[in-house]
């Protein structure tokens, strides 16, 4: 009897943590649901006009209070998900999404409806933010991790791209309420498998929240959506445009003042001085890139995207073409010598003996390793000398530097 005691008073040992790819797959469900939410109703506008006998401007708003609420309050929501729980608060923002999906599908008037659109975007706000963190947690750092971010971005694109296909479908087979009641049990079963199997995380290091801060910017941030969404009617030079512009511009100014005074600041200022997060956009990079060389050698790099490809090959493949098209056009743009390069050779070939590779290296690998003559050495260095040489330049560039006796700086 003892023994059975000591056993039943034993505590259990820790949950093993659930695969990453079920934890990936739950975020990016919830991610779906916030982005196809911004698009799917557009098509169930007439409907809804019909069945409730909305004015113009009021179908207007059903569009926009969702946008402004989403767009005001995503950065608190995000600083919450790392004070309170990322858990916790995709729970809160789902569970929200979900009760104000419900209570729009059965709204009896206009103004029942834009409230449930409001409240829809402020859970928006506060689960879109969770999605992302909880990917990033769940995967190590690594070729995994970015397969699982770039899996993430590609089905928010494809929630924003189906939105008008699943709204059509959903407001012809069934009626208007449905575009918002299908995100009901959608919504439930991701609820119960997050409850089931994610697990807690945060980083607020027991700090507290910024609440000037949050007032602020969620404020300034919903006026100057509110100003945007006003040019559709009134146009950009008019006052019920200018005004609220104004005004969010006055409020962002003041929060960037309050935070650069805080303790615990909602959003460090120091991070827009950190160059990898100054320069996170493919045009400011391919202008630095321009202006610091003469030549530049550049991968021919055309996506197919009905290759039968993974959807985060896809989205990398989608990332990779648009940074290096907005290359092409800026060195045009200042006059460099941009030269194009088939992509045949830029992973297959050894810049040290010129030997062909017999097998394509699989994406995640990054040391290319000749099995002609023995040479090793990172991917993307040897890329950028097989580069440089198939465009008739120096292979001296890929290390960054002005090759000896070179007129032209180069770079691939």
């Amino acid at each position: 009897m003892l023994d059975a005691a000591e056993v039943a008073r034993r505590p259990r040992g820790p949950r093993s943590a659930p695969p990453a790819w079920l934890v990936v797959a739950l975020a990016c469900a919830g991610q779906f649901l916030v982005v196809l939410d911004v698009s799917v109703v557009n098509v169930a506008l007439p409907s809804m006009r019909a069945d409730l006998g909305m004015s113009e401007s009021g179908l207007q708003w059903v569009v926009n209070a969702y946008a402004i609420a989403f767009a005001g309050f995503m950065l608190l929501g995000g600083r919450a998900g790392d004070l309170y729980g990322r858990k916790r608060m995709f729970l809160v923002g789902l569970g929200l999404f979900t009760a104000a999906s419900l209570a729009g599908g059965l709204a009896q008037g206009d103004a029942q409806l834009l409230i449930a659109r409001a409240v829809q975007g402020l859970g928006a706000a506060v689960l879109a933010p969770a999605t992302l963190t909880i990917v990033t947690s769940a995967v190590p750092e690594g070729a995994a991790r970015a397969r699982a971010i770039a899996t993430w971005t590609a089905v928010g694109a494809g929630g924003g791209a189906a939105g008008g296909f699943v709204g059509g479908l959903l407001v012809d087979t069934l009626s208007w309420r449905w575009v918002l009641l299908i995100n009901v049990p959608v919504g439930s079963l991701v609820l119960l498998g997050s409850l089931l199997w994610l697990t807690e995380s945060r980083s607020g290091d027991g700090r507290r929240l910024d609440l000037p801060g949050a007032v602020l910017v969620t404020g300034g941030l919903a006026v100057l959506a509110y100003g945007i969404s006003q040019t559709e009617a009134e146009g950009w030079t008019a006052a019920a445009t200018l005004l609220p512009l104004a005004a969010g511009l006055a409020l962002v100014g003041g929060f960037l003042l309050v935070e650069s005074r805080t303790a615990a600041p909602l959003m460090p200022l120091g991070l827009l001085r950190v160059r990898a997060v100054a320069s996170a956009n493919a045009p400011r990079w391919a202008k630095k890139v321009v202006l610091d060389h003469d030549a530049v050698a550049v991968e021919d790099f055309r996506p197919k995207f009905l290759a039968r490809t993974t959807m985060a090959r896809k989205a990398a493949d989608a990332t990779i073409g648009a940074t290096k098209a907005a290359l092409i056009e800026m060195g045009r743009k200042h006059g460099r010598d941009i030269r194009l390069v088939h992509p045949a050779h830029t992973t297959m070939d050894c810049a040290h003996c010129d030997a062909r590779a017999k097998h394509a290296m699989p994406l995640g690998e990054r040391t290319y390793t000749c099995t002609a003559c023995g040479n090793v050495s990172p991917r993307d260095k040897n890329s950028a000398r097989v580069m440089l040489v198939r465009a008739g330049l120096d292979p001296a560039g890929a290390d960054g530097a002005r090759p000896p006796g070179a007129l032209l700086q180069e770079a691939a």
